[in-house]
């Protein structure tokens, strides 16, 4: 069983079962979202999951969910099943065009705002060096 994650969720069971239209677990959905994570965290740069109760963050919440059901309806990246009679036809190219968009914006928020602003001076080395 996947470990409860100490951060703010991306999202819940009930928001991925919705979209997926059928029963999630609270352990399925924990997966989901760690690989939605691994997915996400290097895009926006980010260290921790922002919190998805903050309006600001609505864009990354549709993001995460999105690629949850990404993922939760084609855990292995497939991009055609067939059995038999049976194919199914799966879009591995929505995941990159959300991964795209999440890059482009920045850090995810509107107008990149978690992202640093203007010019900053170079850090002085720290401790400080003393004088004699």
């Amino acid at each position: 069983m996947p470990v409860p994650i100490a951060d703010s969720p991306l999202f819940s069971a009930s928001d991925l079962g919705d979209l997926l239209d059928e029963e999630v677990s609270e352990a399925r959905a924990m997966l989901v979202e760690s690989v939605v994570w691994g997915w996400l965290k290097p895009v926006l740069k980010l260290d921790r999951r922002p919190n998805m109760d903050d309006p600001a963050n609505a864009q990354i919440f549709s993001w995460a969910l999105e690629l949850g059901v990404v993922y939760a309806e084609n855990p292995r990246g497939l991009s055609v099943y067939q059995l038999g009679e049976e194919r199914t036809q799966y879009s591995v190219e929505r995941r990159d065009a959300i991964l795209k968009d999440a890059a482009e914006t920045g850090s995810g928020s509107t107008g990149g705002a978690l992202a640093p602003q203007g010019c900053f001076p170079a850090l002085e080395p720290w401790p400080d060096q003393v004088r004699y």
